[in-house]
């Protein structure tokens, strides 16, 4: 068997196959790498957004911390500084009532030595009166 090659022959088939590879790459082949293409853009383009997107999100919630943390240190201090408050109201408030509480008790004091005063000059008045009466009928007879 002896295949010889027809100059005719190939030119006949390679004619065909040229023009459907022309068609074919007008038709499919250029859409469809062009469409793959704008795909790879829009991934990258999507890709390239969502790391822009991560970026932001990571600074804002490193903003979020830092004035979290600013909030709560005021806070911390505006507390600290609240109690302080309080505790020296509290303290101001019993010297207040210790100051009055020491003057009612000295009022007190005053009244009561000058209500004993009085009781024991009441007594001293009526001690000889009554014991002349006491004597008198403890004896039975009036003393002079």
């Amino acid at each position: 068997m002896h295949l010889e090659l027809n100059f005719y022959m190939v030119l006949a088939q390679l004619v065909p196959f040229l023009v459907v590879m022309l068609v074919l790459n007008v038709l499919v082949f250029n859409p469809m790498l062009n469409i793959l293409q704008e795909r790879k853009r829009r991934a990258e383009g999507y890709a390239t957004e969502a790391e822009a997107l991560r970026e932001e999100a990571e600074k804002t919630g490193r903003l979020i911390e830092e004035k979290l943390a600013t909030a709560r240190a005021e806070a911390a201090t505006r507390r600290a500084r609240l109690v302080q408050e309080a505790t020296d109201e509290g303290e101001r408030l019993i010297a207040a009532a210790r100051a009055e509480a020491d003057k009612e008790m000295a009022a007190f004091r005053e009244r009561l030595a000058r209500v004993q005063a009085e009781a024991s000059a009441a007594l001293k008045a009526q001690a000889g009166p009554m014991s002349v009466e006491i004597a008198s009928r403890v004896l039975g007879r009036a003393i002079a």
